[in-house]
């Protein structure tokens, strides 16, 4: 598709894993807007390459986030998809705890004594154990290197 001021709009499919009750995964579209000689560049370092030009994204979107974010702290709210499911055993267990008689009264000793454990609602990836950079980015690079059907059956 042309566009005025000689820009190109580029449709690169990526996945996406947006929570639905199946198990079934949908795709989403991204459109970025290139010039001529951008997109030229890209096609160009793309061949050079020895790879299709929707690969080359992947791979330099994995490999941004990686480098962007990987001395940069950056802290998202978790969807239901990311709570593993001790998680969210101990998210049931907790609002039942908190729905208890004179639970407001205890302190934090008397509550983990009963069975209360803070589950965090966000995700950081820098400093932290559980970043979740490093995972997004190879479900990225995955898109390129095993393709889109074998990615749309695993994890990702």
């Amino acid at each position: 598709m042309w566009r005025s001021r000689s820009a190109r709009k580029c449709n690169y499919i990526l996945t996406s894993t947006k929570p639905q009750k199946r198990k079934k995964k949908t795709m989403k579209t991204i459109n970025i807007d290139l010039t001529d000689k951008q997109h030229c560049m890209l096609s160009r370092i793309a061949k050079g390459d020895k790879r299709k030009v929707s690969d080359l994204i992947y791979l330099a979107l994995s490999r941004g986030f990686e480098y962007m974010y990987c001395e940069t702290a950056l802290h998202i709210d978790k969807v239901d998809s990311d709570y593993t499911d001790k998680e969210k055993k101990q998210i049931a267990k907790n609002k039942k705890l908190e729905a208890s008689k004179g639970w407001g009264d205890l302190n934090y000793d008397e509550k983990e004594k009963r069975g209360y454990e803070y589950v965090c609602s966000s995700m950081a990836n820098y400093p932290c154990e559980n970043d979740f950079m490093p995972g997004f980015a190879e479900s990225l690079e995955r898109n390129a290197t095993e393709g889109l059907a074998k990615v749309e059956g695993g994890e990702g």
